[in-house]
């Protein structure tokens, strides 16, 4: 197959589909989510009044939290429970996902999309508390698929920045420390795309994670991958000659625009707000990382059109003489970790998932888990 028909490209796609593929397609339920009440739960404390155990999907089962902010609105996030909505004290992770308005668990007609290793995590629940956080301004089942945009809330498109995000993962972790449903052994702290530049700031300022996963983390988000993009096109004689120079010059010119017009809430780039742009692409998600002294796994799969970018990632570790990475690539496994054969693609996420919590063990001694 060749490499150009199974890795998204930029132009092709835009940005909204290259990050937004960690979404998996879960079994149809035909329904709205049923939600019970859950105050009169013994460990009520743990998880606050009013908040309700929810099956957004049959068989898989979630309590919503909602963590107050500073400016007195709320986080809401999901976190794994069994059918009563029991919680305790247990190793904690943290999963955030990729860009876009979707929610974590988004409704397209009778499907349900979880997000990036949300449904393979489920295998763990008995020993850790898995958790994920829905974006801000973004309710229950909403799906906007590849568009990222359109059709979002005005409070989505206001706070849809990599600070935002950082700012709630902390609130979010805060509410499990003081609820105590951290047990204070290990806290993982996955990202994935988006998510991953998130997370690089969550874990370079906070205490409480232990370990950093990454699916993955490209160090040229925006202008480096679409560049590296457009040359994998003209190799692969998916453009001309001529069309290369033209869109090379045009995506430096507009990301020129994005530095210039940075807090503009109006001006969209693939499917993406130039203020959502400027906040990933002109931050500082790789200082942050090489800020990280805990053990940090990076997942790398080779289709992906972020790959090099990823790649500088591992060079700027070994140029900082900083050990504490682990890299796996992923042969043949594209942005949201499927695998493609000869006319065949395959999830293999749970392969990837068996690998991260061998790999926690490693750097813990931990034997809980799969």
């Amino acid at each position: 197959m060749h490499p150009m028909l199974t890795r998204r490209s930029f132009l092709e796609a835009g940005a909204g589909a290259i990050y937004a593929t960690g979404l998996s397609a879960a079994p149809s339920f035909g329904r709205e989510p049923t939600v019970r009440g859950n105050t009169d739960s013994p460990n009520e404390a743990a998880h606050g009044p009013g908040n309700q155990v929810l099956d957004p999907i049959p068989g898989l089962y979630v309590i919503r939290l909602e963590v107050p902010r500073r400016d007195g609105t709320s986080v809401v996030a999901y976190i794994s429970s069994d059918e009563q909505g029991q919680l305790s004290p247990k190793p904690v992770i943290l999963l955030l996902h990729g860009s876009g308005g979707d929610s974590v668990f988004a409704k397209k007609e009778k499907q349900v999309f979880t997000p990036f290793l949300f449904g393979s995590l489920q295998s763990l629940i008995k020993d850790w508390n898995v958790v994920c956080i829905e974006k801000r301004g973004v309710s229950l089942g909403d799906f906007v698929g590849f568009s990222g945009f359109e059709g979002c809330s005005p409070e989505y498109i206001e706070y849809a920045t990599r600070e935002s995000r950082i700012e709630d993962a902390f609130c979010v972790i805060g509410h499990l420390i003081k609820q105590k449903l951290y047990d204070g052994t290990t806290f993982l702290l996955i990202g994935h795309s988006e998510g991953s530049h998130v997370a690089a700031g969550v874990a370079s300022a906070s205490k409480s994670i232990t370990h950093l996963a990454l699916f993955p983390f490209s160090a040229g988000h925006g202008l480096f991958d679409g560049l590296v993009d457009l040359r994998e096109q003209q190799k692969a004689n998916v453009i001309t000659a001529e069309d290369f120079k033209q869109e090379y010059d045009r995506l430096v010119g507009t990301f020129r625009e994005i530095r210039t017009d940075a807090r503009s809430k109006v001006k969209v780039f693939k499917c993406h707000t130039y203020r959502r742009w400027a906040s990933y692409s002109f931050g500082a998600p790789l200082r942050d990382l090489l800020k990280v002294d805990i053990p940090v796994f990076l997942g790398i799969g080779s289709l992906d059109q972020t790959a090099i970018g990823t790649d500088w990632v591992v060079a700027e570790f070994v140029k900082e003489a900083k050990d504490n990475l682990t890299y796996r690539n992923y042969v043949n496994y594209d942005h949201a970790f499927f695998w493609h054969g000869e006319g065949v693609v395959e999830n293999r996420q749970n392969e990837v998932l068996r690998d991260l919590i061998e790999w926690v063990r490693v750097n813990t001694g931990q034997e809980k888990g799969a």
